[in-house]
Order: structure tokens, then sequence, then C-alpha cells
């Protein structure tokens, strides 16, 4: 069953290279146990296999998986590449954002600027550096 649901994801998503993981089987184990419920009123657990974790179940699993299929050897690339050809007042956001995440501290921030001011370059450049 995990093979089909992989492979259907794959189908669905042919521009992303998506490999097993715990969400599918997860999702997996759902199914089989609202089966199992459906036709034994028994859980997976009466029944001698291992229980889904329930907070894992997602709706959209396959947006899930998608987002989370980052290439970091690119990612890094483009960090490495894009990282010193900041402005002085994209460093001073970026430094001040990655401070902030890498402090855990909670907040709001507002980029504001003109357009063409490089506020989508720091943006993607902030997602590559935390992905």
């Amino acid at each position: 069953m995990s093979e089909d649901m992989l492979a259907r994801l794959r189908r669905n998503n042919v521009t992303y290279d998506i490999q097993f993981s715990s969400e599918i089987f997860n999702k997996v184990l759902i199914i089989l146990e609202s089966k199992c419920m459906s036709i034994c009123s028994k859980n997976l657990s009466q029944l001698g296999l291992q229980f889904p974790e329930r907070n894992l179940d997602i709706k959209n699993n396959a947006d899930l998986l998608r987002e989370k299929n980052y290439n970091t050897a690119e990612l890094g690339k483009f960090v490495e590449s894009n990282n010193p050809l900041l402005t002085d007042d994209q460093r001073k956001a970026y430094d001040h954002i990655m401070e902030c995440i890498n402090k855990e501290k909670g907040g709001i921030i507002f980029l504001d600027a003109p357009r063409g001011a490089g506020k989508t370059s720091l943006i993607n450049l902030l997602l590559a550096e935390i992905r």
C-alpha cells in the first residue's frame, strides 16, 4: 500500500523526487486502521500492528511532502553564492532575522522598501538558509 501511495504522489508531483517517508507509512497505517475498524471494529494495536500517529495525519500530505523535499546541497550553494551579494540594508535585515530564528525569538518583522530594493532576493536567501 505504501508503494502505491508513493507511486501516486510521484505521478501527481512529477517535478519532485519524493521518497519514502514516515508520513507516507503513517498515512497507510491510518488507512489500514480505518478499514480494520469498519470490518472488525478493532484498531491496529488490537491486531498486533503498529499504531499510527494521529498528530502526523495531515489532509494535504502531498503538499507537505512536496514542501519538505529540499535539495539541501543546492540550497547551500544558493546561500553561499548569494549571501555576499547582500547590500548593507539587506545585510542588517538578514542578520536580525537570522538572530531571531537562531535564538527562537518570536515577533513580527516587516520588510518595507521600494520596488527593486531586493526584498524578494532577501526572502529567498532567508528561506534557503533556514531550510
